[in-house]
């Protein structure tokens, strides 16, 4: 069933910005995640909380507000909190990654170089060096996480910049209202042969941008 919550997706304003956070982008594709929305409603109370969500002001000297709403979380078997980073689940009809963690909960086992490492903001990694150890290898193991974390927040090149990331969302929501490939070519207006592997890209990175950090 299409969630009630689904925006149109041929309304590119209904999207976030390419430049929204990370972890605005990581919520929208977790939401969207059939698994996660099946899961979230057949997890008990026990343990569920709300969280509030404060409407601000739409520009400075503007009074006007929306109104308030809470968003109910709960609380995650280790099963879940495992596979969604999350140690509670939001509902995933709520707009915003409201209460959620930046980039999900590290798992329980991770390399020596991964402890680490450290996200400054949303365009710097740090990484520490032992002076003691091989500095060659370590420069390479840390070229390979930088490189890896790149991606994973939609810099450089490749099909999962996030000049992308809006038609992605789009396309996962044309699918769930039950759109076709000629649809959904027609309304991007691209050649119908391209348009059919936008699904399934889609969910690579869907899946991607889902996975909890170190995973």
């Amino acid at each position: 069933m299409t969630p009630v919550w689904l925006p149109d997706w041929r309304d590119a304003r209904a999207y976030p910005d390419v430049d929204a956070p990370l972890k605005e982008w990581r919520w929208q594709f977790l939401r969207r995640r059939a698994d996660y929305q099946a899961e979230f409603c057949a997890l008990s109370l026990d343990g569920a909380h709300k969280i509030a969500d404060i409407p601000h002001r739409a520009a400075p000297g503007d009074l006007s507000e929306g109104p308030f709403r809470a968003w109910l979380q709960k609380k995650a078997p280790p099963g879940l909190v495992a596979k969604y980073g999350a140690q509670y689940l939001l509902d995933p009809a709520c707009p915003r990654p409201l209460g959620q963690r930046e980039e999900g909960a590290q798992c329980d086992v991770i390399a020596d170089l991964d402890r680490q490492r450290k996200a400054m903001d949303e365009d710097h990694y740090a990484v520490t060096f032992d002076l003691r150890g091989s500095i060659k290898e370590q420069i390479a193991a840390a070229r390979a996480v930088l490189s890896a974390e790149a991606k994973r927040r939609g810099f450089g090149t490749g099909r999962n910049i996030r000049a992308h990331w809006p038609r992605h969302l789009s396309v996962l929501d044309a699918v769930a209202a039950g759109a076709s490939d000629a649809d959904i070519a027609d309304a991007f207006g691209t050649d119908y042969s391209v348009t059919a592997k936008w699904p399934a890209l889609a969910r690579k990175v869907q899946a991607k941008l889902t996975a909890p950090t170190g995973s």
